[in-house]
């Protein structure tokens, strides 16, 4: 398909750099590291994680430990462990990744925005929770006068998800409610992300025995759904489903 021949077009452009340039130009190990991505996205997990280890090598000798590139190779190697359930592995790659960016980078760089995010991910997935929300609140702590809102929601939403599996669900709900105001200020009651936040906020108010308020944005969340398909193709289903169990809680 499509991706097997975009596949062969880089190698065919990796054969000629190496004729031209040798194994370790910088080039070359982009063009690699390309490869590895695309193989990840494609869940090729074990095809990434052999063109990352036959990568590192060369990489740590090219650019060194603590360049961005090289710490972009470990991000990919991780996600191609992941992929492999080797999640304590993945983890221990993200959080050496993480460290270099904060004393390479510093505590508000992009590359050490992303490095906080995939680690939290990762810690989740593993229900590392309370790891999770202390990644997640050191980078809301330096996104803290930033004028980058998407940034901030998606570090809201994700510690909202981590406070609540804590069993912090008036936490949860505050994290929540930040997020759902900021959501709908950027995009719109009626996006899809929104509406999934409200559907989440209506499971949590069910939890916390808020009954009346759980129906009411549950209700809320299925007619904006419905009022704008097709166009925002929203799958209504799970909305009409938690509405049924927000009336029985009522």
């Amino acid at each position: 398909g499509e991706d097997q021949a975009a596949d062969e077009l880089l190698l065919e452009g990796i054969a000629a750099m190496k004729a031209l340039d040798g194994d370790d130009h910088p080039r070359l190990l982009t063009q690699e590291l390309t490869r590895a991505q695309i193989a990840n996205t494609r869940t090729e997990w074990r095809k990434a994680l052999e063109i990352v280890e036959r990568l590192m090598p060369r990489a740590l000798f090219v650019w060194g430990p603590d360049h961005a590139d090289t710490l972009v190779i470990k991000a990919t190697y991780a996600s191609a462990l992941t992929g492999l359930d080797r999640h304590d592995e993945a983890i221990d790659v993200l959080e050496d990744v993480l460290a270099t960016s904060l004393r390479v980078f510093g505590d508000g760089h992009e590359n050490t925005f992303v490095a906080r995010n995939n680690l939290s991910v990762a810690l989740m997935y593993e229900k590392r929770f309370v790891r999770a929300e202390e990644i997640l609140r050191e980078s809301l702590e330096s996104l803290d006068g930033e004028r980058d809102p998407v940034r901030v929601v998606l570090c809201e939403l994700s510690l909202a998800t981590a406070l609540e599996n804590l069993d912090r669900l008036e936490d949860s709900l505050v994290m929540y409610e930040s997020a759902k105001s900021s959501l709908v200020e950027l995009a719109g009651e009626a996006h899809p992300q929104t509406l999934v936040t409200l559907n989440n906020m209506a499971m949590l108010y069910i939890r916390l025995g808020r009954a009346d308020e759980a129906v009411e944005t549950a209700r809320r969340v299925l007619e904006l759904g419905e009022e704008h398909q097709p166009e925002s193709r929203v799958n209504t289903f799970p909305f009409r489903s938690n509405l049924g169990r927000a009336l029985r809680a009522a």
